[in-house]
């Protein structure tokens, strides 16, 4: 098979196509969708740039806000007392890490005329580019049926039918879940037979993804453990040169993760702190709210807060600022670090003590993940509308509440309904031609490999996503449309029966 090469303007006519198609969400509501954690990170490249130029924008008052005594000022006026500067230290603002700056400085780029409509278009395009190569991966040009009318033929129905044109219109890194893991499956499946250009493509927009969310980091090593023990037991043979640079993209996430870290402890005094993401799962699920039941009484704990609310709730526990709600958010800064310091020991302490109870709720988790289809971000509720109302600029909110999803008019239910049903008709189709494949001797071909990573990239993210966070609709929706544009893809390929032992590139 011939690597992909100039074809003329057709592919730069499908990516158009494409993306113009995938803004209809957009505007139909007016503008890009935000979600309330939008803003922080936008004022995490804003406080950024100010610290590094002093150049202000309409998001930095709430830098000055917060950070308006920095920890050196308020040392200097208190008698120079070392205790003085370790308290102000102490309780300087917290830096949330989760929050990439990097997809951060995305969004305040994207904002160079005033709005984020760029954004919005940028990261259709990019999804126009991966659906139309993905498309071509499977219908070779050469065999005269990649043509644009056949890229739109496929694309043009995953577009319409599933969740992926809202997301490339959402102002979160959660597209990029989906682009990932396109990324890792034709790097993995299709290294041998593409191009220098479509190679540097995919792993810039896999590394992109690491830096944008860290759960495509834990989705992309799950899959990378996956291709590394097919090639050991010899069931997939996948070349070590799409592996070194599937590693080299991750190692490289670390190092900007490692920079952000860096930059955030020099400029602030302190390191990003993690939110207790695991602690408040165990605590939600039940085993860590029993062990905190059996030994508050006799011990010490950082978490016996808990056990004085009237409700528990996974969220609400980490964002309630109010503080018979909340373990997190609610606290001063300096409880907050020691909260997310005493994580770890917790939840490793409530796991060796309820086991079984632990990975049974994880297993729930994963489960109801799986089968979550909705789109309530979409549609703005009383509570997101006075947060945007709090952390948007003027200008913005002002644009945002003649938005369709501020009106609560947004039309998603026939999108929720058509994602499940296009998905799971997809999936059982790619598990049969999997099913099929496994039958055969030898090892997997390259259309089999893809296929089967798709399918183990859903489920990890299911499971990753259920476990650490809980279900919720928009981690599921984010990336599931690659499962009906695999399987869009394969349909016209009448070559496949014929891969079966075929060895990946």
């Amino acid at each position: 098979m011939s690597k992909t090469g100039k074809t003329g303007f057709g592919p730069a006519i499908s990516v158009i196509i494409l993306a113009i198609a995938l803004l209809w969400p957009s505007l139909i509501n007016g503008e890009p969708f935000y979600m309330t954690d939008t803003p922080s990170y936008i004022r995490a490249a804003d406080a950024g740039v100010y610290k590094l130029t002093g150049l202000e924008s309409p998001w930095t008052n709430e830098f000055h806000d917060r950070y308006s005594a920095s920890p050196k000022e308020t040392a200097s006026t208190a008698v120079g007392s070392q205790a003085t500067l370790t308290d102000s230290k102490d309780d300087a603002p917290v830096a949330l890490a989760g929050r990439s700056i990097f997809y951060g400085a995305f969004l305040y780029l994207a904002q160079i005329f005033g709005n984020f409509w760029l954004a919005a278009v940028l990261q259709s395009l990019v999804v126009g580019v991966a659906i139309m190569l993905t498309i071509r991966a499977f219908v070779p040009e050469e065999n005269g049926v990649s043509s644009t009318k056949r890229t739109l033929a496929i694309g043009l129905p995953v577009v319409f039918l599933s969740s992926v044109a809202f997301f490339s219109g959402f102002l979160m890194p959660d597209i990029f879940a989906g682009l990932g893991l396109l990324s890792f499956v034709h790097l993995a499946a299709f290294w041998g037979r593409q191009g220098t250009a479509e190679r540097l493509f995919w792993l810039v927009l896999l590394l992109a993804a690491m830096l944008f969310h860290n759960t495509n980091v834990l989705i992309t090593i799950s899959l990378l453990a996956v291709v590394l023990l097919g090639n050991v037991t010899k069931f997939l043979q996948i070349g070590w040169k799409p592996i070194l640079a599937i590693v080299t993209s991750i190692l490289l996430s670390f190092a900007g993760q490692s920079v952000f870290y860096w930059g955030v402890t020099k400029y602030s005094g302190n390191a990003p702190v993690m939110p207790p993401f695991l602690a408040a799962r165990v605590i939600s699920d039940g085993p860590g709210y029993q062990y905190l039941e059996k030994h508050c009484k006799t011990e010490d704990h950082k978490f016996c807060r808990v056990l004085d609310f009237p409700v528990i709730n996974h969220d609400q526990l980490l964002w309630s600022k109010a503080k018979d709600e909340g373990f997190f958010q609610a606290l001063p800064n300096r409880e907050r670090r020691e909260i997310a310091a005493a994580e770890k020991a917790f939840v490793l302490d409530v796991f060796l003590e309820y086991p079984i109870e632990v990975l049974a709720a994880s297993f729930r988790g994963f489960g109801t993940q799986l089968v979550t289809f909705n789109l309530p971000n979409f549609n703005y509720n009383d509570k997101q509308k006075n947060q945007f109302q709090d952390k948007i600029p003027g200008v913005l909110f002002g644009s945002q509440k003649q938005s369709a999803a501020f009106k609560n008019t947004m039309p998603t239910r026939f999108w929720e309904i058509s994602t499940f049903v296009v998905s799971g008709v997809a999936l059982l189709f790619l598990l049969g031609f999997l099913y099929r494949n496994f039958r055969q001797p030898g090892r997997l071909g390259r259309t089999a490999t893809f296929s089967l990573l798709i399918v183990i990239g859903i489920f990890a993210n299911a499971a990753i996503c259920g476990a650490l966070s809980g279900a919720k609709g928009r981690y599921q929706m984010r990336l599931v449309w690659v499962l009906p544009l695999a399987a869009a893809s394969l349909l016209p390929n009448r070559q496949w029966r014929k891969e079966v032992i075929q060895p990946a590139e």
